[in-house]
């Protein structure tokens, strides 16, 4: 195992807070075997120091030091200088989940011949971990199965943690026979990202067991209200579609631009409801957000039945019709209020229960 390395890449920007305890998570790592690339990205605090402080206790760390870009170039950065066959992303206010998080991820990629393996994560809760959150999924039924539209509903729209960049390890390879390189999207370059490794033919291996600690930290871009979160969702949804149709792989894995155009219905609302704003509010975005050129494409699809038939669930196949139809007849407010409905936490959890039932059993 100590021949096949990991570069872990940390992008740091005004991080001193969390940086002592992110590093003391690497540095008790059990893999013998660790290059740790950390892109400091114009950081205006004693992050610097801490980092070239680490740099000098680890063998193998190196410190860039760059003007303000933003997590996606700074990763990019780390990524050209990357060696490692394998390549794990680490925020900088996170932390690995114990000393074995690597060498886990590492066993589960060699055993499946993964490009791409998925760790459970626990959320920080002032500093105390809460409980695993688990993938999609455990384990996969078939390799077939993996190529599948249900797959791909299942673990980017409805569990949505396979779209996160951290808490799994990549095959470099894949990576650059691939082209694959982090987006400047905002909060949504995770998900860019593994959307396209996705429809690259990505090899996926999943396991329940938590490697990572995910710090939800307030000064973050997705804990402060985002006045442009349609216009955001949409042109994300207007890059993945470009990607493919460049790499003529729209025909195939178009649902995966289409399902993430409609669940922007979701996820707008959501977000403005978290933030306290009206049901009428929130329609008056949802409308907006549809006059979206990609959108109303994608809610044609839908309406007409395109993609849904190869959702399993028949909760999730009626709740992403139901979407569409009422995108397509207009009704703004019934949506908002529908949406606002699926988000209880009693009804999400029976839909997703339904999702998690392995599909030999379906």
């Amino acid at each position: 195992m100590d021949k096949i390395p990991v570069s872990v890449i940390i992008p740091v920007y005004n991080a001193e807070a969390y940086l002592p305890a992110c590093f003391a998570s690497l540095e008790s790592q059990d893999f013998p075997c660790l290059e740790t690339i950390i892109v400091d990205d114009g950081s205006q605090d004693g992050s610097l120091a801490l980092c070239r402080g680490f740099a000098k206790r680890q063998e193998r760390a190196r410190v860039v030091s760059q003007r303000n870009q933003g997590p996606g170039p700074a990763r990019n950065t780390g990524l050209a200088l990357a060696m490692g066959e394998y390549v794990l992303f680490l925020d900088a206010d996170d932390r690995l989940d114990g000393p074995r998080a690597v060498s886990r991820l590492v066993e589960l990629a060699q055993r499946a011949e993964a490009d791409i393996a998925a760790g459970g994560y626990r959320r920080l809760v002032e500093e105390k971990p809460g409980p695993v959150v688990e993938p999609a999924f455990s384990g996969l039924p078939g390799e077939a199965y993996a190529k599948t539209l249900d797959f791909r509903f299942r673990s980017f729209f409805v569990h949505t943690s396979t779209g996160f960049l951290w808490g799994k390890l990549y095959r470099r390879a894949f990576l650059v026979e691939n082209g694959l390189t982090c987006s400047a999207h905002g909060f949504l370059e995770d998900k860019y990202f593994n959307l396209c490794c996705c429809a690259c033919g990505a090899r996926y291996a999943f396991t329940g067991e938590s490697v990572y600690l995910y710090r939800r930290n307030r000064g973050s871009i997705t804990s402060n209200y985002l006045p442009d979160m349609g216009k955001t969702w949409a042109g994300v949804g207007r890059a993945l579609a470009k990607f493919l149709n460049e790499r003529k792989l729209g025909e195939r894995y178009r649902d995966l631009a289409v399902f993430h155009w409609l669940m922007g219905f979701l996820t707008v609302t959501g977000h403005m409801r978290e933030f306290g704003k009206s049901a009428g509010t929130c329609a008056k975005a949802l409308r907006e957000y549809a006059e979206e050129e990609g959108v109303r494409r994608g809610v044609r699809e839908i309406y007409r039945g395109k993609h849904v038939g190869e959702i399993r669930s028949w909760g999730w196949r009626m709740a992403v019709w139901g979407v569409a139809a009422l995108a397509r007849w207009g009704w703004w407010l019934v949506l908002a209020a529908g949406v606002i409905f699926l988000n209880r936490p009693a009804l999400t959890g029976r839909l997703q229960s339904q999702s998690q039932k392995s599909p030999k059993q379906k």
